[in-house]
């Protein structure tokens, strides 16, 4: 498996993402889960450190900090949901877009779609390393996604990156706004 992340191209080469059972997306949800988890108590931890220093709470409302800490806890709690839903969302949001990308979309496989986004969330092990781990754990994730859709799919890079780029900015809008939400509901 980390063979993904020293050489995606020869790990892509080797994989057959049509295999029978659910390992991959079993995988994927761990790792996905992993990244979220991590990330979240990375920012639970610095609002719990940034209330203690007056001079940032100058900068942002009382209301405002709270809203941010209500949506860290919230995040946190429901880290195992948004993992388990997030990876069916996104491939599910993948899937439709390179469908409108494909030359040939009958061509195109949702287990196939949802196999690789569950192989590709391996480095979301790197989320735990404070401030610069989520960040580089993302690009990382949307690289082997880019190279997946190359290899299984034959789509082309750019089309790839679009197809990628508006899965997550629709599930970012559509997630952050229900959470939101409910935040302010607390």
């Amino acid at each position: 498996m980390f063979k993904l992340l020293r050489s995606p191209s020869s790990y892509f080469e080797t994989l057959s993402l049509s295999a029978p059972g659910n390992r991959f997306i079993t995988q994927g949800f761990f790792f996905l889960w992993f990244g979220i988890f991590s990330e979240q108590a990375t920012l639970y931890f610095l609002t719990r450190l940034a209330k203690t220093s007056p001079r940032i709470l100058e900068l942002i409302s009382a209301q405002q900090f709270n809203l941010i800490q209500n949506e860290n806890v919230l995040q946190l709690v429901l880290s195992p949901l948004i993992a388990f839903f997030g990876i069916y969302l996104f491939s599910s949001l993948l899937h439709v877009f390179l469908k409108i990308a494909s030359a040939n979309p009958t061509e195109l496989d949702y287990d196939k779609t949802l196999n690789l986004v569950a192989v590709c969330q391996l480095p979301r092990l790197f989320s735990f390393i404070p401030l610069l781990g989520p960040a580089i754990a993302q690009i990382w994730v949307l690289m082997l996604m880019m190279k997946g859709i190359q290899k299984f799919y034959g789509i082309r890079y750019l089309h790839s990156i679009v197809c990628i780029l508006m899965g997550v900015f629709f599930l970012k809008i559509c997630w952050g706004s229900a959470l939101q939400l409910i935040a302010l509901s607390l």
